[in-house]
């Protein structure tokens, strides 16, 4: 797995899917309450290599929220 491009497919959960969609809604959702154009979202994704046939899958099993905090500016 020395190659940085070894997984050639990722397969999602339904459960880490609705999980990501509802995050990156909320920070749309968030940035054009505030404005301005919809803020960046970020998350860990929690997954594990395939051990079926095919190595070269990268199966997501869960995600999870990542806030960022802002800097308050002096």
């Amino acid at each position: 797995m020395s190659d940085p491009r070894y997984f050639k497919t990722a397969m999602v959960s339904s459960a880490a899917a609705i999980k990501m969609l509802a995050h990156a809604t909320s920070g749309v959702d968030k940035g054009l309450k505030q404005g301005s154009r919809p803020v960046e979202v970020m998350g860990l994704l929690l997954g594990r290599p395939s051990t079926g046939a095919d190595k070269h899958v990268l199966i997501v099993t869960d995600a999870y929220v990542r806030f960022a905090l802002r800097r308050r500016r002096s």
